[in-house]
């Protein structure tokens, strides 16, 4: 990548005092947590590598149902039985479309190859697994995701983890994935050292921190980048309350892709949010979410002069310019390949966001490339967002929404009120879905 994230002196110290503590000699072990500590995916949401299997499913099924309404629901059917392995969803996928054998085989071999195809290191962790491994410690590897051992030794060698002792597969032993204090214990067993002795690292504080510590051992939090992100700012929980119903659906999916490169690159190192700020008080950040999602929307044009005016200041800015080439650089590395097809006319939305529910530190960066008047226009049309709690999983449409797609168009002054009121309502009834905290 020829375009560096620039980390603030916050970052670097965290950093710093996190391998500090890893290379600390009486520690003998270091377990990771594999999927979001050492590896992430290129998505904002669970499902979306599921869009790109519509082609190889429409031939074989029989349902009327979408492939990735079909796989999700596989999965939510599994995870009910309690046993979530990719051969148990496909089972109950394969039975609930009537689909051949034959095919049940060729999709999961084709969602295998596309897990190992998205998935990449991420950097901050793969800094902490080479410290661990410079001073001669005993690396072992947690994986509690629904993929079998040899595609997952795939994805390790391919992010460059291969040198480690030990591979724990929760399902292969018989642990659930919220078996925090299961999955302790076989961490020690396999490690061969007491727990006082090992360093534990992962993005749950109470899997991941707690438990170890309660069972003696020393343990380091490293939150997954997609909660970082939304607890970053307004913005995801302004696109979750604007189209609370229609987040989940294909026309999203590259503004998903943008919003999954945001966190993956943005938020590798932890990072706290900024006062009165969406993005960190960064123009590279702001660069990267808005200027690089639009740039995915060919030949867009602006509307009125203020977002004319907003558009030429972010392109003015050199710090803005690096991160809209850093996603752009970025998008063509993960997505050249698969993206075809799909629509981008929802990546305006960052940008749009951005014109109307501006923070103030985020606007005072971009005064210097303004004319005053433009820029106290902008303030004085700058609103607060309605926001919504963001969930992992898609809100389902209950009566009243389905009715409220009838009676009021979308987009119409009573049909936002109407949407206001539903988003409420949801979400007083949604689950958090781990590793989506609601926020």
């Amino acid at each position: 990548m020829g375009v560096m994230i620039p980390a603030v002196k916050e970052q670097a110290d965290l950093v710093h005092k996190m391998k500090n503590e890893i290379c600390q000699s009486k520690y003998k072990a270091v377990s990771f947590r594999l999927m979001d500590t050492l590896i992430v995916m290129p998505f904002s949401e669970f499902g979306d590598m599921f869009r790109f299997m519509e082609k190889d499913f429409v031939s074989c099924s029989k349902g009327k149902k979408s492939f990735y309404e079909a796989r999700i629901s596989a999965q939510e059917e599994a995870e009910k039985k309690g046993c979530v392995t990719i051969d148990n969803i496909y089972n109950i996928l394969a039975k609930n479309c009537r689909i051949s054998g034959d095919d049940r085989e060729r999709l999961k071999k084709r969602e295998c190859e596309l897990f190992e195809y998205f998935a990449f290191t991420r950097s901050c962790g793969a800094e902490f697994f080479k410290a661990a491994k410079e001073r001669k410690k005993k690396i072992i590897l947690t994986y509690d995701s629904v993929y079998p051992e040899d595609t997952v030794e795939k994805v390790i060698a391919k992010c460059g983890y291969s040198a480690y002792n030990r591979l724990i597969m929760l399902t292969d032993e018989g642990i659930a994935p919220d078996d925090a204090e299961g999955t302790f214990d076989k961490i020690i067993e396999k490690s061969g050292v007491s727990s006082d002795k090992i360093i534990h690292i992962g993005g749950s504080v109470a899997d991941d921190v707690e438990i170890p510590i309660l069972k003696g051992a020393k343990a380091l939090l490293l939150t997954p980048v997609i909660p970082l992100m939304v607890r970053s700012g307004r913005m995801r929980g302004y696109i979750q309350a604007k189209h609370v119903y229609d987040y989940d659906t294909e026309d999203f999916l590259m503004l998903h892709c943008a919003l999954g490169l945001y966190a993956a690159y943005n938020f590798d190192i932890p990072i706290n949010k900024t006062f009165q700020s969406d993005f960190c008080s960064s123009l590279f950040k702001i660069g990267f979410a808005v200027l690089g999602s639009l740039s995915l929307i060919p030949e867009y044009a602006v509307g009125g002069n203020l977002e004319k005016e907003i558009k030429s200041a972010l392109e003015k800015s050199p710090e803005c310019i690096k991160g809209r080439d850093c996603f752009t650089e970025l998008f063509e590395k993960h997505f050249s390949d698969v993206c075809n097809g799909f629509s981008t006319d929802k990546c305006d939305i960052p940008f749009n966001y951005f014109v109307r529910h501006s923070a103030a530190a985020d606007r005072e960066l971009l005064r210097e490339y303004m004319t005053e008047d433009a820029f106290s226009q902008w303030q004085d049309n700058s609103s607060e967002p309605a926001t919504a709690p963001v969930y992992g999983r898609k809100l389902k449409k209950n009566a009243a929404a389905r009715l409220a797609d009838t009676l009021f168009p979308p987009n119409t002054r009573v049909r936002n009120i109407a949407e206001g009121m539903l988003v409420k309502i949801k979400s007083r009834g949604a689950q958090t879905i781990k590793g989506h905290p609601k926020t």
